[in-house]
Formats: C-alpha cells, structure tokens, sequence
C-alpha cells in the first residue's frame, strides 16, 4: 500500500463515533417485548386460551388453535410472522416448531379438534 492510500483512509475513518451511530441497548427492547407478547398469545390459542373474539361461537378456540397452528408451521417473513418473530427473539425455528408439536402431542392431544391420522395419532 503507498503511504497516501493510508493517510486517504484515515482521513475517512472516523475517529470518534457520534451517539446516533452506536445503537442503543434499548432500542430494540420494545420490539423483542412485543415479539415475546405474540408468540405467547399463539401459544396460548393453541391451548384454547386466546382472547375472546366479536364472533362468540362455540368453536371460537379451536378456530384460534387452528390459526396458531398455521401460524407455527408458516415458513412467511412478513412483519410478525412466525420465522420474523423467531429472528427477533434469536429463536432457532425448527427447533420451536418441534417443542410446540411435542407440546401439543403430550399434554392434550386431541383438545382442539379431536381429528386424528390414518394410525389414530392426533394430529396436532
């Protein structure tokens, strides 16, 4: 390297980091916390605990159930999506995924639906 190429980048690199550029421990604090609150809640549904909904329908928890569901098993990257809820979190996905299906499988197999595969294993 010629001795100006060195003097060009240090002329370039900032010496002193102003605070905008260093990033604040906090800032993502909320949106974990957030993050947290979601994949509760779909935890929660899947055990028929969810928030009341305007419909008031009998089914009511197993239809959030199933949407949790759907949810767990969605490979989406939208805003809040399970795989982006996981990121935020610093969650390994599959392996969530399969705590949740052993979950379900372990404690009440069949609260939700009571539908059951070809060998009579509940399926979610």
């Amino acid at each position: 390297m010629h001795p100006r190429e060195g003097e060009v980048l240090r002329l370039l690199t900032p010496s002193v980091l102003r605070p905008v550029q260093v990033p604040s421990p906090w800032a993502d604090h909320w949106l974990r916390r957030l993050c947290r609150a979601i994949l509760a809640d779909a935890l929660a549904c899947l055990d028929g605990k969810g928030p009341p909904s305007n419909m008031g329908s009998d089914g009511d928890g197993a239809r959030r159930a199933g949407q949790a569901w759907e949810w767990f098993q969605s490979d989406a990257t939208y805003l809040f999506s399970f795989t982006t809820v996981c990121a935020v979190l610093d969650l390994e996905v599959e392996a969530v995924r399969k705590q949740v299906h052993q979950r379900t499988r372990t404690e009440k197999p069949d609260r939700h639906t009571g539908v059951r595969d070809k060998d009579g294993l509940a399926l979610w």
